[in-house]
């Protein structure tokens, strides 16, 4: 879900609007939260603008033509409710007069503009600006407004107005169509052709910061930035920004003089650049992701930025930016994000995550920052926690980490070089590691912490010679733990009792009952409701084409059928049950042939689960961590982040599969349903904003949104099966990357 436009008031009240007429409201005072507020609209907004920051009861919003009516979409804030606007309470022109509007801008409450597509994009329209006078609900109107005919063609994106008494020029709107850019200036009473030189380049906002200064920014054809700049009457440049990283420009705000700030994007290397008179230069951003808008406060302090995938950003002093969570998301990125294989959620406010290359990222409960001072760069596999400064993380060569006060990593010696796959603490401080075989000759690699100071010791793990164990998890006690994994590429399972048979502790991997026939690797494992006859692990997809999947019920394990006709068969690679619950949990892995994220288990079958606000999910996700049922986090591949805590819009696939809490897993394919859910929490984000917007129908943007679908085939279905099979290569090599 794409956002558009961004407009803070103040820093406990900030708006923004977007796709499929998403708004957003940020209260900084209360829940301290982004959450999503009735539209009366599913068109797309463009731009949002409150006229007056000390009056937080008259805002608008504006965007696309909608065919029914033959009106763009204008909607008004009273303080309580957004209002669609039309020919009975504001709007005087008749339908198809005005296209779609991309930019809005007030002078005063009852001065105010819109500006948006020309007769290239929409045939038809008389003019491509509309002006507000009056007061709303009492008698206040939108009119249109002459548009010079030699602009008429050209689509406006952004406009802004100081004054209508300044001379000669009290305001600027900036468009263009492909390869041609356009410069309007008011007079005070017209809108008229800017005479001097401009760019071949589509200009797609502006922002003035007096009637002699301002910034124009924007691209050609899509790719190369632009910025312009005006100094008196004339407005000069094209700058050139090409190396600083950045593609198009999007949005543009200036403090002062000496002082702006540009988004658009994510090019070679971010999609934020800063002006500090004389340079522009990089700005680095947590969010790996295209943006669309960026605007400040009254204050000049306070910064939002908004985007592509719900992307939330907040700066308080114009350098450091905050990612947050978006209720429209789910999706967090991080820049030259490194893929992440292990995700720990211990409480709301305390989430670790680890990765390639030694990354380490920590949720605060408001936004993910990075650890900056890992002290590896190994691989990380997998992290656990049992307080904020007390766990433990594994990777490559044997690597392990401690957490401790501050908090703070720091490496531990492991005694051994294997790579360590999976780790798991218990309240008391015990912890465990397992891993690869040393040599084809040996079994896997077990280690044990005894605390208070160790060290880490090797047990017998007595699986076969040669296999890899990749994930653990205990019982909360210690009396009992399974570890699973794989040799050559069949399914490794490892059972761990505190006493055996009156005696001391032991893995009995060679002992255990039997694991179902093709069952192939396994990669996750989990203890339900820390019941040791409740356990359930998952991993690859077997020869015969089906995801490994199977139930333990305390006395044997079982196969469970998890994929339909549907959704197909892929690799699990993550399993997480809500504490507390039998009936509550999901299973995640490598991306379908859909936008199936993962599979739903509530109690009696497990449900495939598709999110439409994105509107393709390619990504494997590796790990999953949940503290309630509408509270955790899932992390994968290129830093992909997904938050449980949002309202999504998600279809369930129901498979007709069910286990007993008693007797063995059984399977049935005898029908499949679907129905549609939501799941909603009141966590919410932060961040981003801009006046100037992009149709979501150009092709210069890598980022796929929803578009018309065929008949009986979503056309976003059919764009994910053509980058799904352009992607394969790919995610078979970061597959086999990660299994190394």
């Amino acid at each position: 879900m794409h956002l558009y436009s961004v407009f803070p008031l103040s820093p406990n009240n900030a708006w923004v609007v977007g796709m499929s007429g998403t708004i957003l409201h940020w209260d900084g005072s209360g829940c301290k939260c982004w959450s999503l507020v009735a539209s009366p609209t599913t068109n797309h907004l463009y731009s949002v603008f409150f006229p007056d920051v000390a009056n937080p009861n008259d805002g608008w919003a504006v965007g696309q033509f909608d065919l029914a009516t033959g009106l763009p979409t204008i909607l008004h804030w009273d303080g309580v409710a957004w209002v669609l606007v039309d020919t009975t309470n504001g709007i005087a022109w008749l339908p198809a007069q005005v296209g779609t509007l991309r930019g809005l801008f007030f002078l005063t409450p009852s001065d105010g503009w819109a500006v948006g597509v020309g007769t290239t994009t929409q045939p038809g329209v008389v003019t491509n600006i509309v002006h507000w006078s009056g007061t709303w609900g009492a008698g206040g109107s939108w009119t249109m407004k002459a548009t010079p005919p030699a602009a008429l063609p050209f689509d406006l994106f952004s406009v802004y107005v100081v004054s209508n008494t300044a001379t000669p020029i009290g305001g600027y709107a900036v468009g263009g169509n492909p390869g041609a850019g356009i410069i309007l200036f008011w007079d005070g009473a017209n809108w008229n052709p800017y005479g001097g030189a401009v760019p071949g380049a589509i200009l797609r906002s502006v922002w003035m910061i007096s009637n002699t200064d301002a910034w124009a920014v924007g691209d050609v054809i899509g790719v190369n930035p632009t910025v312009i700049r005006l100094s008196g009457t004339t407005w000069g440049g094209p700058m050139s920004i090409s190396a600083l990283g950045v593609s198009s420009l999007r949005s543009v705000v200036a403090t002062d003089s000496s002082h702006a700030w540009a988004v658009g994007l994510f090019g070679s290397s971010t999609n934020a650049i800063k002006w500090v008179d004389p340079t522009w230069s990089a700005v680095a951003t947590p969010i790996f992701a295209d943006l669309y808008s960026i605007r400040k406060d009254a204050t000049g302090n306070d910064f939002w930025a908004v985007g592509a995938g719900g992307t939330i950003m907040r700066s308080m002093d114009g350098t450091s930016w905050t990612a947050w969570s978006s209720p429209v998301g789910p999706w967090t990125w991080l820049p030259f994000s490194p893929d992440l294989y292990s995700i720990f959620m211990r409480t709301a406010d305390d989430t670790w995550a680890v990765g390639m290359s030694g990354a380490i990222i920590h949720w605060d409960g408001n936004s993910w920052s990075s650890y900056a001072s890992s002290p590896t760069t190994n691989n990380l596999r997998s992290v656990h926690t049992t307080s904020a400064t007390s766990g433990w993380a594994v990777g490559d060569t044997g690597t392990i980490l401690k957490l401790g006060a501050g908090p703070s990593w720091s490496v531990v010696a492991s005694g051994v070089t294997v790579h360590l796959r999976g780790v798991f603490v218990l309240p008391n401080g015990h912890a465990w590691a397992v891993g690869d075989a040393p040599n084809p000759g040996s079994p896997a690699m077990i280690l044990h912490w005894t605390p208070p100071a160790g060290p880490w010791a090797a047990e017998a793990s007595n699986t076969p010679l040669g296999a890899n164990l990749r994930a653990i998890y205990m019982l909360s006690d210690g009396s009992e733990g399974w570890a699973v994994g794989e040799l050559g590429g069949a399914a490794v399972i490892d059972h761990y009792y505190a006493s055996c048979g009156g005696g001391g502790p032991c893995w009995t991997a060679a002992f255990g009952p039997p694991i179902p026939a093709n069952v192939a690797t396994l990669n996750s494992v989990f203890i339900a409701n820390n019941n040791p006859s409740d356990v359930w692990a998952v991993g690859n997809v077997d020869p015969t084409g089906f995801a490994s999947a199977i139930h333990y019920d305390g006395t044997m394990w079982s196969r469970v059928a998890i994929e339909n006709a549907v959704t197909g068969a892929f690799n699990l690679n993550t399993i997480a049950m809500v504490p507390g619950t039998s009936n509550d949990g999901w299973t995640m892995g490598d991306p379908a042939a859909t936008s199936v994220i993962g599979f739903h288990w509530d109690g009696v079958t497990w449900s495939a689960v598709t999110v439409h606000s994105v509107p393709t999910l390619l990504f494997p996700i590796y790990s999953a961590s949940f503290i309630a049922s509408e509270d955790g986090w899932a992390a994968g591949w290129f830093g992909t982040l997904v938050n449980w805590g949002h309202k999504i819009d998600i279809e369930t696939t129901t498979t007709s599969t069910s286990t007993t809490t008693s007797s063995a897993t059984t399977e049935s394919a005898t029908t499949t349903s679907t129905v549609s859910s939501e799941t909603s929490s009141s966590t919410s984000s932060s961040e981003t904003s801009s006046s100037t917007t992009e149709e979501t129908s150009t092709t210069e943007t890598t980022t796929i949104v929803p578009l018309p679908g065929l008949p009986g085939f979503p056309l976003e279905a059919i764009i994910a099966g053509l980058l799904l099979g352009a992607a394969i290569p790919i995610l078979r090599r970061h597959s086999r990357l990660r299994q190394r």
